[in-house]
C-alpha cells in the first residue's frame, strides 16, 4: 500500500476497531485485551536448524490477525502503540533481572543492553505498504522496555542479499528453502558484539524467517539471546 493509500485508510477506518468492527475506536478494549495475555514460549513443530527461542503472547488467528493485517497492509498507523506494548510483553520474560535502569530513565545503552533487531521485509513488500511496519515496533518496545527500566535499543541490522519469492502457500520445507542464505547484515552497519541481540517479528509461522534471520546475525559474530513476536500461528510443518 503507497503512503497516499496508507493515509485514505487511515481516515476510512480509523473510528471502527480493527479486530471487530464494531466499536467507534482504533482498537476497542475487548480486542486490546486479546493482545494482553500472559507470554508464552512458541516453538514451530519441528523448529528449523538454528531457530532461537521464541516468545508471544496471542494465537494468530480471529481478532489477532484482523489488527496485525490491518497495522501492516491497511495503514492502521494508530494500531502501532498497542502491538508494540505486546511486543514488549513477549521481550520481557527474556530480559535480565533486576532492570538496569530506574523505571522512567532513559536508560544506559552500556553494559549488556539489549538490542532490538526487526525481521525486514522485502523490499518490494516495504515500498507498497509505505511504511516498515516491524521496525516501527521494535523502535517503539525498545523505548517501552528502557521507561520500564530495561535498557533497549532497536537497530535495522539485517537487509536482503538476494529475490525471495513470496512466502504464502509455502510448507516450512518450502519456506526454509525459499529463504536460505538471503538475509545479511546490512553494509556500513556496526554490529553490537559485545551485547546480546534479540530478533522482533510480527508473527512467526514455522520459524524459518526467524531462523534465517539469526543465523546471519550469528555469521558476524554476534549473540543471538532469542526472539519475540506478537503473535504465533498454531502449525506443524510439513
Amino acid at each position: 500500500m503507497s503512503f497516499i493509500s496508507s493515509a485514505v485508510a487511515e481516515l476510512l477506518f480509523r473510528d471502527r476497531c480493527a479486530g471487530c468492527g464494531a466499536s467507534r475506536v482504533a482498537l476497542c478494549p475487548g480486542c486490546r485485551e486479546r493482545l494482553a495475555g500472559e507470554p508464552f514460549r512458541c516453538p514451530p513443530r519441528p523448529p528449523p536448524p538454528g531457530m532461537p527461542p521464541v516468545w508471544a503472547v496471542a494465537r494468530y488467528g480471529g481478532a489477532v490477525r484482523a489488527i496485525v493485517l490491518a497495522y501492516k497492509e491497511r495503514g492502521r498507523h494508530a494500531l502501532a502503540p498497542p502491538l508494540a506494548w505486546a511486543l514488549a510483553r513477549a521481550i520481557t520474560p527474556q530480559l535480565p533481572t533486576p532492570p538496569r535502569v530506574p523505571p522512567g530513565g532513559r536508560g544506559s545503552m552500556e553494559g549488556g543492553a539489549m538490542v532490538l533487531v526487526s525481521v525486514p521485509s522485502r523490499p518490494w513488500v516495504g515500498m507498497r505498504r509505505g511504511h516498515d511496519a516491524v521496525g516501527r515496533l521494535g523502535r517503539e518496545a525498545a523505548r517501552i522496555l528502557t521507561a520500564s527500566g530495561h535498557a533497549a535499543e532497536h537497530r535495522r541490522l539485517l537487509g536482503y542479499s538476494r529475490f525471495v519469492a513470496d512466502q504464502a502457500g509455502l510448507g516450512a520445507a518450502g519456506r526454509a528453502a525459499n529463504l536460505s542464505g538471503a538475509l545479511r547484515v546490512r553494509t556500513g552497519r556496526s554490529p553490537p558484539r559485545d551485547r546480546p541481540v534479540l530478533l522482533v517479528d510480527d508473527v512467526v509461522t514455522t520459524g524459518a524467517t526467524l531462523a534465517e534471520a539469526a543465523r546471519a546475525l550469528r555469521a558476524q559474530g554476534l549473540r543471538v539471546h532469542g526472539s519475540a513476536v506478537v503473535a504465533a500461528t498454531p502449525r506443524i510443518a510439513v
